[in-house]
């Protein structure tokens, strides 16, 4: 009976680890093509650098965002019910972002176009303040 615990645990602790490991690998789509249907399918992109700008406009119907690396990401857009991705690892959601400027931070997000990115789209993406 203790075998199988022992083997269960080690079973699940290689999961979480290979779960935890593909969530840091780069992850890119095919770059901004078209396909042969003609739709555009936008690139994805995994990356982390320093925190150097917090926006908080989207608050009065404007945009907020960050920039990190150098690249302007689109993290809420005023009354927009869009799908959007999230700001983990704060203690105030979004608003904590502007405590952690100077921080290198994780982002997954959709890049719309050279040096412009955005939460919108997806659930999954996401800045991360580590």
């Amino acid at each position: 009976m203790k075998t199988s615990r022992v083997l269960l645990i080690i079973l699940l602790l290689i999961i979480v680890f290979l779960l935890h490991s593909a969530g840091k690998q780069q992850v890119t789509k095919s770059e901004l093509t078209d396909d042969p249907v003609g739709v555009t399918i936008p690139e994805t992109k995994m990356f982390a650098g320093e925190l150097t700008e917090f926006n908080s406009g989207c608050y009065a119907d404007g945009e907020c965002y960050a920039t990190v690396a150098g690249k302007h990401i689109t993290i809420a857009k005023g009354w927009s019910q869009e799908v959007v991705g999230s700001v983990i690892g704060t203690d105030d959601g979004m608003g904590g972002l502007i405590d952690h400027l100077g921080e290198d931070v994780e982002v997954y997000a959709q890049q719309v176009e050279k040096n412009n990115y955005t939460l919108y789209g997806n659930r999954d993406y996401y800045i991360k303040v580590n």
